[in-house]
């Protein structure tokens, strides 16, 4: 058989009894070639005030995925590019993001992320990680808005694994 693809299901809650959101979502993704890769996610978000009723909106996201060779990936994903709004008129954020990550060699990662919204400003995100012995790596980050850095540790053990992350 042709490879048909991959589909999943995303449900999501948050809240308490007077305020609440939920997000189900519909996930579609394949290869379009041995280097190309596409998805997207169809999502119904509603979201529930205790005295004030309940507001609805349906949006959707899209990714790419390109391996250019073996050491460096390209992907792009939108999140709400059609700027679908809730039903009492507020706007869902809509989010561009393009990345790539980078293998210099064997036991080093770079990743970059240059996203912007529509409301926010541009930001630049980059990662790091190195493998310090076969199953340790140490990783370490920043991005440039909000400023932040951000320190890892993960240690892998067979089909176990266990990462710390502090930001």
């Amino acid at each position: 058989f042709e490879d048909i693809g991959t589909f999943g299901l995303a449900i999501e809650h948050f809240g308490f009894a007077s305020y609440n959101e939920q997000k189900f979502g519909l996930a579609y993704g394949r290869k379009l070639s041995t280097r190309l890769s596409i998805g997207a996610q169809f999502n119904y978000l509603a979201t529930r005030i205790q005295g004030y009723g309940t507001s609805h909106v349906f949006s959707f996201e899209l990714g790419l995925q390109a391996i250019v060779s073996k050491q460096l990936t390209l992907a792009f994903h939108a999140n709400n590019p059609t700027l679908s709004a809730h039903t009492n008129g507020d706007r869902l954020p809509s989010l561009f993001r393009f990345g790539a990550s980078y293998h210099p060699f064997e036991d080093a990662l770079i990743i970059v992320e240059l996203n912007k919204s529509l409301t926010d400003p541009f930001n630049v995100r980059v990662g790091f990680e190195y493998r310090l012995h076969e199953k340790v790596y140490a990783r370490t980050g920043f991005s440039v808005y909000p400023t932040e850095l951000s320190l890892g540790l993960g240690i892998h053990f067979k089909s176990l694994r266990i990462d710390f992350g502090s930001a």
